[in-house]
């Protein structure tokens, strides 16, 4: 390519790069809602698991649902039954006679009739895998060896499903898999061996917290997209605010540059108002976000900033879930 062409090339691919350099990508902590709000409940029965495997899954599970606190409210959203505990309470109550067992007995059934919803589950694969691999390698000395790698993988895939007492009606049906690996290495000997039942505990315990994910509010990272520009320090300065999750101060800081952006610099606006609407977003004043926003691109007609007018009814939504899966302050879980 000649010298000339080359620089049209590049003077072409420089409106591109400039508008990249524009953009700043910033990671927010969010709080999301739960996909199934089991909240609603007053008490959860988890009912039988099925498949190889299911009785450690099963108490995994029970487990982690009593422990499980709504980040909302730092409490149980739900009482906890398990069918395990109840089969096991009317074994041992089999053998007796009289008003005791009458009255110990009726207290068990009640509290397992008393469940709002049942979430049963089925393993439908749980594998461990071993490997032993061979690398063989001469060292400076001449002398031949062989390191030796065990590997070990677990997996394992479960269905997982929420029905009203009666069994008839599924409100939520889903599938999680989990995974856990581990290795060993040892030179011309065998390798240490690896325990594929903790390998087992782990994966099982991966389907748990997907789960609790979906039946209770919680936490993650989301990327955000903020202009910069050099010309207007206050930007920049916006976003580090940002960045930390003080939306006020970067608030402030975008309204800053806003206002010094006269003249010439009109023209630019834009930036300002944008972020400035994002700020307001996640500050969960959604309408005047909007506003912002619709500001934004009256002066530039960018996807990114309808695009972002979409984001700020969804986050609106997700404000409005959160709102209710917070009100709920459930009895101590058992």
């Amino acid at each position: 390519m000649s010298v000339n062409k080359f620089k049209l090339v590049l003077l072409a691919a420089l409106p591109i790069l400039a508008g990249c350099a524009s953009q700043q990508g910033i990671q927010v902590r969010v709080m999301r809602p739960a996909p199934v709000n089991l909240g609603q409940y007053e008490v959860v029965a988890i009912d039988q698991f099925s498949g190889n495997g299911c009785s450690e899954l099963s108490d995994q599970f029970t487990l982690a649902l009593r422990n499980a606190r709504n980040p909302l409210t730092g409490k149980a959203d739900f009482k906890v039954v398990d069918r395990q505990e109840v089969d096991q309470m009317l074994d041992s109550l089999r053998g007796r006679r009289g008003k005791q067992w009458d009255d110990e007995a009726l207290a068990v059934l009640d509290e397992w009739r008393s469940a709002d919803v049942f979430i049963k589950g089925e393993v439908l694969s749980q594998e461990v895998d071993e490997s032993i691999t061979e690398d063989e390698w001469t060292d400076r000395e001449g002398n031949r060896h062989v390191t030796l790698t065990r590997q070990c993988l677990a997996n394992i895939s479960v269905l997982i499903e929420a029905t009203d007492t009666e069994g008839d009606q599924v409100f939520d049906r889903v599938t999680f898999q989990g995974a856990a690996s581990k290795s060993t290495e040892a030179v011309n000997e065998e390798p240490e061996g690896i325990d594929p039942g903790r390998l087992l505990v782990t994966a099982r315990d991966q389907v748990v917290q997907r789960y609790l994910k979906r039946i209770m509010p919680y936490e993650e990272y989301v990327v955000v997209h903020l202009y910069k520009d050099g010309t207007f320090p206050g930007l920049q300065i916006g976003n580090g605010y940002a960045q930390t999750g003080a939306w006020d101060q970067a608030l402030e800081a975008y309204r800053s540059s806003l206002e010094g952006m006269q003249g010439d610099q009109a023209a630019y606006r834009y930036k300002a108002l944008f972020n400035m609407g994002i700020a307001l977003e996640y500050s969960n004043q959604f309408e005047a976000a909007r506003k912002l926003l619709r500001d934004a691109y009256a002066l530039q007609q960018e996807g990114q900033i309808l695009r972002e007018l979409q984001n700020v009814d969804r986050r609106e939504q997700e404000y409005q879930a959160l709102l209710e899966q917070g009100q709920r302050v459930a009895a101590p879980a058992r």
